[in-house]
C-alpha cells in the first residue's frame, strides 16, 4: 500500500478550464523538459481530455515531445504547459505555472490515481512549501 504522505490532491488549469484528481508520488519520476528544466507531471489522457475540449493535443500551448526512458521502454511523451497547477501539502494549496502536463493513454496505476508527481516538481515548489515536506 502506498503511505498517504505520498498522496496528494491536484488540480491542473489550463485555457480557464480545471480538472480535479488525485496524485501519486513516484521517486522514481524524474522527468524534466530537456530544453526548459521544467518538471514534468505525467497524467492520463482521459484526465485532462476536459481540458482540451477534443482539441487535438498538438494544438495545445507549448505542445512538445519529451523523450523519456523507462525500465521497460523509450519514446516521447506528448506534453503541454499548464496554465496552473495547485496541489495541496500541509493543507496548504501550492501553486505554479512553471509545469509540463505529458500525458499519458495508460492507466497510471491502480488506485484512482490520475497523474504522477516527480521529485522534479517538489524541487520546483520547494520554497512555497511551510515546514519542507519528505519526498524520499
Amino acid at each position: 500500500k502506498t503511505p498517504e504522505k505520498c498522496i496528494y490532491a491536484i488540480e491542473i488549469t489550463y485555457d480557464n478550464k480545471t480538472v480535479s484528481g488525485r496524485a501519486l508520488f513516484d521517486s522514481g519520476n524524474t522527468l524534466c523538459d530537456c530544453f526548459s528544466g521544467r518538471p514534468v507531471i505525467i497524467a492520463e489522457k482521459d484526465f485532462i481530455a476536459p481540458l482540451l475540449d477534443n482539441t487535438d493535443l498538438t494544438q495545445a500551448k507549448s505542445f512538445r515531445l519529451i523523450p523519456f526512458s523507462t525500465i521497460k521502454s523509450s519514446g516521447a511523451l506528448p506534453a503541454f504547459s499548464a496554465d496552473k497547477v495547485s496541489i495541496s501539502i500541509n493543507k496548504k494549496m501550492i501553486e505554479t505555472n512553471s509545469v509540463f502536463i505529458g500525458v499519458t493513454e495508460k492507466k497510471i496505476v491502480s488506485g484512482g490515481y490520475s497523474a504522477l508527481l516527480g521529485t522534479p516538481f517538489f524541487d520546483a515548489i520547494g520554497n512555497q512549501i511551510e515546514g519542507g515536506i519528505s519526498v524520499k
